[in-house]
């Protein structure tokens, strides 16, 4: 389950709560929802960069091997 699937399921927590849209708690779960949501989406990204660099790393780690070789 990804982060995002998880606050998605929070969020179905809070609505099924039956809270007041006007009241302090609603208010505050809200805001709590935003935040995670948010630091979901970011991680996602931050997933994607890295799984990105790591397969940048190993193509070099490849070649710099491939060097060696020839150099030794």
């Amino acid at each position: 389950m990804s982060y995002s699937d998880k606050v998605a399921y929070l969020k179905g927590l809070i609505d099924g709560m039956g809270l007041d849209p006007n009241g302090k708690e609603h208010k505050l779960f809200g805001a709590v929802y935003a935040a995670l949501d948010e630091m979901a989406l970011t991680l996602g990204r931050l997933e994607e960069v890295s799984d990105a660099l790591e397969s940048e790393l190993e193509d070099l780690s490849e070649g710099l091997a491939d060097v060696e070789d020839a150099v030794y």
